[in-house]
């Protein structure tokens, strides 16, 4: 007798995995892969799968933080949840934090490269960290 079980997060498709995303985790951590939906579609379409994901517990607002991108969209994705998830914004703004007084703080060189990056940068806010600290100690 096969017994279904759901696809490991690398094997499922960006699009399923955003629609199936509020569900199942793995469907969740495929849809962190893809970037996270503008601001203004989520006042279309409302909460969105991570807003549901965040809500119901399939994802951890500490995988969020690390795993979601663009880290520009980052910081105000929880914020679009503030009515049903009030503790996230707050939650992923303290991880943010420390990520950068762990990666950053007190070097200013580093917090320059860091907001010069920002606009067109594409991975997560640990990368971004990481590399604004790897450009401001080679310079």
């Amino acid at each position: 007798m096969s017994r279904r079980t759901a696809p490991r997060a690398a094997d499922a498709d960006a699009r399923p995995a955003v629609e199936l995303a509020a569900g199942l985790r793995e469907y969740a951590l495929a849809a962190l892969a893809g970037p996270l939906p503008a601001a203004s579609r989520q006042a279309r379409f409302g909460l969105g799968w991570f807003g549901n994901a965040l809500a119901d517990e399939v994802l951890s607002v500490g995988e969020f933080v690390e795993l979601g991108h663009p880290e520009a969209r980052l910081p105000e994705a929880p914020a679009d949840l503030s009515g049903v998830f009030p503790d996230g914004h707050a939650e992923a703004s303290a991880m943010i934090a420390e990520h950068a007084r762990a990666t950053i703080a007190g070097d200013p060189q580093a917090w320059a490269v860091a907001v010069m990056l920002l606009p067109e940068f594409s991975g997560t806010v640990p990368e971004l960290l990481a590399t604004a600290a790897a450009v401001a100690t080679s310079t």
